[in-house]
């Protein structure tokens, strides 16, 4: 029985559409992190260089609502039992992500568990020794790739590697391709935006929201989306945040991640007091990055729309000095994330 059957009954799908390392302290945690060390030089790359700056003037986002409709306790449950057949995770690889998401662990810890994972380690080794990081001598050590490239990126390129979801479908496949490209990217953005932002957002926190952000879009079809969208009165966007969410609570995920990923879409659709006081902040920095990246061209399937106002104030955003979302540092950081993603998935 497939999902839709399950949730629903049997009913007809609709159609929708180097070379120091370098360690920093995480100032949110107290604990020592990797920060990637690649691309010091302070060069715009091209996609912000060529984007578009913030529009002026301004526009407000119509909502849809004040508040959005829940999903069923009921649907929530099915989703997450359906959703977590089609996600395969191995031991080692189980370990290897719980340990990054450790605020305490360091890159010895970090490099054993990669090292336990030999596919893994040799994809990192080829990432790192790319033409495009530029290297003046080849990295052979798993430790040395760690600390060079950082844990955000490892992050990122370990639940890549975790996540089977190949199919013989072509299209498909580059659909997962660009939506790893995504969150990639989205991950390095939430974090370099809670690491400027002064409203102690927890840096570890939003950059693995970031990376989970496209999981609900990865594990539902694009009919199943479609037809829940229309069962509960969601925008498409928002039931792929709750799928996510469900993800979270299936998998024994922090509780706070799954509110992240529930609340990503929330703020471009409803004003966003919707979103629980508690975790409005970090939510709202997730939910700004995910916008960035795609302002500046890094797709997920879905158009940008505008945060308002009140969302921006909220996370106390100003322009860049370059008049872009961004300054030219989160732009880096964002552009390493792109590259060593672009070459892991080859």
């Amino acid at each position: 029985m497939g999902l839709l059957e399950s949730i629903f009954g049997k009913k007809k799908a609709h159609n929708n559409t180097f070379n120091n390392p370098e360690l920093q302290q995480n100032n949110e945690r107290g604990s020592r992190q990797t920060v990637s060390i690649l691309f010091k030089d302070e060069h715009e790359p091209p996609w912000i260089s060529q984007g578009k700056g913030v529009p002026d003037p301004y526009p407000e986002p119509l909502y849809l609502g004040e508040i959005p409709p829940e999903l069923p306790l009921s649907v929530r449950q099915k989703v997450g039992r359906a959703l977590e057949g089609r996600f395969q995770m191995s031991p080692d690889s189980h370990r290897l992500i719980t340990l990054l998401n450790d605020p305490n662990a360091d890159p010895g810890s970090i490099t054993q568990a990669v090292t336990k994972d030999p596919s893994l380690a040799t994809r990192i080794l080829k990432t790192v020794n790319s033409a495009q990081f530029g290297l003046a001598t080849q990295i052979t050590a798993v430790g040395r790739a760690v600390v060079l490239l950082g844990f955000n990126n490892i992050r990122s390129l370990a639940l890549a590697h975790a996540v089977n979801l190949r199919t013989g479908n072509p299209e498909d496949a580059s659909r997962m391709r660009m939506l790893w490209m995504n969150a990639a990217v989205t991950s390095a953005c939430a974090a370099s935006l809670a690491k400027k932002s002064g409203n102690n957002v927890d840096l570890g926190d939003a950059a693995t929201a970031g990376l989970l952000l496209n999981i609900g879009k990865m594990l539902l079809r694009v009919e199943e989306t479609g037809v829940l969208s229309t069962q509960t009165g969601l925008p498409p966007s928002v039931v792929e945040g709750y799928a996510g969410s469900c993800f979270a609570e299936t998998w024994g995920l922090p509780d706070l991640t799954g509110k992240i990923l529930e609340a990503s879409s929330l703020p471009f659709f409803y004003p966003i007091e919707s979103i629980p006081a508690s975790h409005r902040k970090l939510a709202l920095t997730v939910a700004f990055a995910s916008f960035v990246t795609r302002w500046y061209g890094f797709p997920n399937g879905d158009s940008p729309i505008m945060p308002s106002q009140d969302f921006l104030a909220t996370i106390g955003w100003k322009a860049a000095k370059n008049g872009h979302w961004i300054d030219n540092e989160s732009a880096m950081e964002i552009e390493k994330a792109r590259t060593a993603m672009q070459v892991y998935l080859g």
